[in-house]
């Protein structure tokens, strides 16, 4: 099975990046044709790609997961847009996340030592916390994207208190990708 360790976005700020998506569409009218939108049922911040996992690794999977839960709750604000590789030339659209960022590299970064402790891929790349709302389609570029955006800042797209994340299934089907909830795993209480 395709694995993930993420947070899903409440309802309000699914419907908040919906609405910025709606308004950066508007802005840069060759968006429509050219970008794939996450649909907003699916929006989360992606703490560790797993990929393919066999059901046999998931028990020792979930005893990391869990002892990688040493991160008191937190609240994170959703703030800024930009893309992947840059806004000249993007591939992937994100929302980046400003209060709460070093909470949750902190948390994945556990996670990524549990996880390699128990013969998982090390992550090698840094962090970023974001929360990709979009991907630019083979052969289309954005022209006027870097422009509209300005047209919309500040971002600020509300918060979300986090007290649990999750291990995600992931399932490709010609319609996108649909994520199952394969465990919850709870953030210590505050103290």
């Amino acid at each position: 099975m395709r694995l993930f360790v993420g947070i899903f976005l409440e309802v309000s700020l699914r419907e908040a990046v919906r609405r910025f998506c709606a308004a950066l569409s508007e802005a840069c009218p060759s968006m429509s044709a050219a970008v794939k939108w996450v649909q907003p049922e699916n929006l989360h911040l992606t703490l560790k790609f797993l990929g393919t996992v066999s059901a046999e690794k998931l028990p020792a999977l979930t005893e990391a997961l869990h002892e990688a839960a040493t991160v008191g709750a937190f609240d994170i604000a959703l703030c800024e847009f930009n893309a992947f590789p840059s806004l000249a030339h993007p591939q992937i659209l994100w929302i980046g996340v400003e209060e709460g960022a070093p909470y949750l590299a902190s948390l994945a970064a556990s996670i990524n030592d549990r996880l390699t402790e128990r013969g998982f891929p090390k992550e090698t790349r840094k962090f970023a916390a974001h929360v990709t709302i979009g991907r630019v389609r083979q052969g289309y570029h954005l022209s006027g994207l870097a422009k509209a955006a300005q047209t919309l800042k500040p971002v600020k797209l509300g918060r979300q208190h986090v007290d649990a994340f999750a291990l995600i299934e992931s399932r490709l089907t010609p319609r996108g990708s649909l994520y199952a909830l394969r465990e919850n795993i709870a953030l210590m209480p505050p103290a």
